[in-house]
């Protein structure tokens, strides 16, 4: 007959940590030493999809196994608590598959000013990214929000009635809504999408799109703007979104509104802020 701790590393060779995790046996795993395969990505790994942590890009793998877990990244030159994404909650289920954790309404990772204005106010350029799957659509659930005290600026990343994405800048006090994919977001596909805004810097408008194709560095890129099909991708009428210097302190949230309220319901498996434009508008 097996001690506990040989059915724990049996388990952990025949089913991984997900399988652990699924028994209640993560913390006695860990107790043991044994961990997540994908624990070196919070470490600054490249994990995601080739996006690697730098002094200009910011990246979480959302993998954590433990029910309510805080999830750490790496990058822009930060330390502490600006590289941690905070279970609001403290009820996000925690991975079972290794790679990523599931969202249901009025949860959400919150992250703090510094983070927030180390990828989107440091300069002209930035981009946010979110790789998720299996989406429950909704009108008005919300994939990323930060808010400036007092409402002057916002970035705001929902659906729209319809389920498509869209993208919503509020810079200086005046909004530009325009950003709207025609397309709508992919539902209850275990095939993961990347969604990604950008702001590409210079008298270029911001834009957004969705896409299933992984990100690969080329040029200093990691996505062509060709990568995201005609109907899948949309650019702002008015507004560059030059968020340079402003304060961005209130409501920062991937998955929700910052607030509790709407949220993203589908898997999480990486968040990713930059203060350089991700993706090549010119291919």
């Amino acid at each position: 007959m097996l001690t506990r701790r040989e059915f724990i590393l049996k388990t952990f060779e025949i089913g991984g940590f997900g399988a652990l995790a699924m028994m209640g046996l993560e913390r006695e795993a860990r107790s043991w030493g044994i961990q997540p395969a994908a624990v070196s990505t919070a470490a600054g790994a490249a994990g995601a999809g080739g996006i690697s942590a730098s002094a200009n890009t910011f990246i979480c793998q959302i993998d954590d196994p433990v029910s309510g877990a805080n999830e750490t990244g790496a990058g822009l030159g930060l330390s502490g608590a600006n590289l941690v994404l905070t279970d609001r909650t403290g009820t996000i289920a925690g991975s079972v598959d290794e790679e990523s954790r599931v969202i249901v309404e009025t949860q959400e990772f919150n992250f703090t000013q510094g983070l927030c204005e180390a990828g989107l106010a440091a300069g002209d350029k930035w981009t946010i990214a979110l790789k998720v799957s299996d989406l429950t659509l909704g009108a008005g659930d919300v994939f990323f929000n930060v808010i400036q005290t007092g409402n002057a600026d916002q970035i705001a990343l929902t659906q729209d009635a319809q389920s498509n994405l869209l993208l919503s800048l509020k810079v200086d006090g005046v909004w530009d809504t325009s950003c709207e994919t025609a397309n709508v977001l992919p539902a209850a596909s275990s095939t993961p999408i990347w969604i990604v805004v950008c702001a590409p810097g210079g008298a270029n408008k911001a834009r957004a799109g969705w896409t299933t194709t992984a990100p690969s560095l080329s040029g200093g890129y990691y996505w062509p703007w060709s990568a995201f099909a005609a109907g899948n991708r949309d650019i702002c009428d008015n507004t560059t979104g030059d968020f340079t210097g402003e304060t961005l302190d209130t409501r920062m949230s991937f998955c929700g509104d910052g607030n509790g309220e709407t949220s993203m319901l589908g898997n999480f498996y990486t968040a990713v802020l930059s203060k350089l434009c991700l993706v090549d508008i010119a291919a």
